[in-house]
């Protein structure tokens, strides 16, 4: 059996033919990739998908109405005037996940 990593935002399931869905689970906010834990969570995954030879694909799906709305509008709103509102204040997440998600996507694409 597999350990499957913790994550707290999104659902992860591995069938038997090594195919990984996971699932972003955060429909109140349209599956926010900001204000949320879902940005941890799709990195998580890719992280263990990269440890886990039993695993041959990936599919990212989110539950609700939305796939994915991108960033919380909202919680950019609430904390406007932060050290990076240029770009809006969850530049730094986007940031981060970017270059963890680019490291991470590299390996899978080349894992044999």
């Amino acid at each position: 059996m597999i350990d499957m990593p913790e994550l707290t935002d999104a659902r992860l399931r591995l069938d038997d033919a090594g195919v990984a869905t996971l699932t972003l689970a955060r429909d109140d906010v349209r599956n926010a990739l900001t204000g949320t834990g879902l940005i941890a969570d799709i990195v998580n995954t890719c992280d263990w998908i990269n440890r886990n030879r039993a695993v041959g694909a990936l599919v990212l799906t989110g539950y609700g109405w939305a796939f994915s709305s991108g960033g919380n509008i909202n919680g950019m709103r609430d904390t406007r005037g932060g050290a990076c509102s240029r770009m809006g204040p969850s530049r730094g997440p986007f940031l981060w996940f970017a270059k963890r998600l680019r490291r991470a996507g590299t390996r899978l694409a080349v894992a044999p």
